[in-house]
């Protein structure tokens, strides 16, 4: 009867991996004719390859005088066609350098091959890292598979493999087929994980494992300007894995990682450097669309600073008529010292930016940029999302947000940090690093996201922030789940 049970158990896991693993394929795949339309941000990271859409020119149309022809070029419609016509050479001194072109390059190769030699296909651009997603599940599995018995492989393959598959083929998959950074994230943040289990359940010297942490992270800070901080997340994951692994680490050694960290930072924020005029829309937003738009003193701060007139600016963005009249006005006012002076004469001011930040949480869909293109019928009937997203979506909707974001990561950081503490498995340690790591960088990534830019297109900037508070709660619920299992079974060793 046991040798029965087991069969059954070892092939209803099988049915349930093979299932998550042609799930992943298939939601992939058929995503490969949806993604993201422009915000304006294209042209900073596409010129590289492209010069704009092949039926669209030019490539900013004036909105005024052609105004059909910029709805249809701008946050309307998904363009799946561009000229592939590499009209600026990649240089080291250009402003916005991303990690993210080692992603588009061998999509771009791959559509010279099988596509078209001036024409780019932006869905075959994203086919190399969508096959690294399934790659990515697969390996999950194996490794969920080799560590656990049946009955354990069950449950965790469906209560933590079917949420990551569920998260990979969420709205967060759209920015795949399209110029956004962000569609690096879906790449170099699995491989970094990746990295940090192998690196907890098997041993390696001292100085391979943080060679090997410090340039996965900087993969993921050299993306995009914002993520700067990940060597840090790096240092912190790497002094976990060493304590783990039992070796000594004196306070050189911390120092030294330490040192690493801020080196790596600083360098990933000179690479990613954004041009002088973005530097001065940012500035401009994280003071007149961000900590004066919720001060309660903002009179008070500009009368201190000499500029009393431009209170009009407040709560107006940069890329309107009368926001370019104020950038102009305000150019000497927004530098970062005079940031810093407000913040201290009102030191409310940054839970509240903080609040605002949580407030934005858990909006992965955004509204305002089509998924697809203007032929596609599935724009025109209002249909904009499948069965799975709108299950992400559905379940990020009941996430809590404000003040409650920051308990919940709390939680989870607990609950993962007391399974590094506590436990005995390798697995739960490796999902608890995660965790642990994903919650901190929540966290971070909200706090740099609205004291950066502000909170202009403050939702589209909380991407990582969203995706890590994903990610550390399906930690959390899963070290729970495996507690709970480790009190009625024994654990396979291997």
């Amino acid at each position: 009867m046991k040798s029965l049970y087991r069969r059954w158990s070892l092939l209803l896991s099988k049915t349930i991996a093979y299932g998550l693993v042609v799930t992943t394929v298939i939601g992939l795949i058929a995503q490969l004719d949806s993604g993201l339309a422009d915000n304006g941000d294209f042209t900073r990271a596409m010129t590289v390859f492209s010069s704009g859409p092949t039926d669209i020119h030019p490539n900013w149309p004036d909105p005024i005088n052609q105004k059909e022809m910029w709805e249809r070029r701008f946050f309307k419609f998904y363009i799946p066609y561009w000229k592939l016509d590499y009209p600026e050479p990649f240089s080291i001194n250009r402003p916005f350098k991303s990690t993210a072109y080692l992603l588009w390059l061998p999509g771009v190769f791959l559509n010279r091959m099988f596509w078209s030699t001036n024409a780019l296909n932006i869905g075959m651009m994203s086919l190399p890292t969508r096959l690294f997603l399934i790659i990515f599940v697969w390996l999950v599995i194996k490794w969920i598979r080799s560590s656990l018995i049946a009955e354990k492989t069950i449950i965790l393959l469906l209560c933590f493999v079917g949420p990551i598959v569920v998260l990979i083929l969420s709205p967060y998959s759209r920015y795949l087929n399209s110029f956004y950074y962000e569609s690096a994230a879906l790449f170099f943040v699995p491989l970094f994980f990746c990295v940090i289990v192998i690196l907890t359940v098997r041993s390696f010297a001292p100085i391979i494992l943080c060679l090997v942490v410090f340039t996965t992270s900087i993969l993921i800070a050299m993306a995009k300007a914002q993520w700067f901080y990940w060597p840090f997340i790096a240092a912190l994951g790497a002094l976990i894995v060493l304590r783990k692994r039992s070796f000594s680490i004196s306070w050189s050694t911390h120092i030294g990682i330490l040192i690493v960290a801020i080196f790596l930072s600083v360098a990933a924020l000179v690479f990613t450097r954004p041009s002088t005029e973005a530097l001065s829309v940012n500035a401009y937003h994280r003071f007149f669309y961000g900590a004066l738009m919720l001060s309660r003193d903002s009179q008070s701060h500009l009368a201190h600073l000499g500029v009393p007139e431009l209170s009009e600016c407040i709560g107006v963005h940069g890329y309107t008529e009368q926001g370019l009249a104020c950038r102009r006005r305000a150019k000497e006012v927004v530098k970062l010292v005079n940031l810093v002076k407000v913040l201290l004469h009102e030191p409310a001011l940054i839970v509240r930016m903080l609040n605002a930040a949580a407030q934005n949480m858990h909006v992965i869909a955004l509204p305002y940029l089509g998924t697809f293109s203007e032929h596609d019928p599935r724009g025109r009937t209002g249909y904009q999302l499948g069965l799975i997203e709108s299950v992400w979506l559905t379940m990020k909707k009941a996430l809590p947000r404000g003040p409650l974001v920051f308990l919940w990561l709390m939680i989870n950081w607990f609950i993962s940090w007391r399974a590094i503490r506590k436990s005995k498995s390798d697995l739960i340690i490796a999902i608890g690093i995660i965790g642990v790591l994903a919650a901190i960088t929540a966290f971070l990534d909200m706090m740099v996201a609205v004291l950066g830019e502000g909170l202009y297109e403050l939702q589209k900037h909380l991407f990582m922030a969203n995706l890590m508070f994903d990610i550390s709660t399906i930690c959390s619920c899963n070290i729970i789940l495996l507690y709970l299992l480790n009190k009625a079974t024994p654990e396979r060793k291997g």
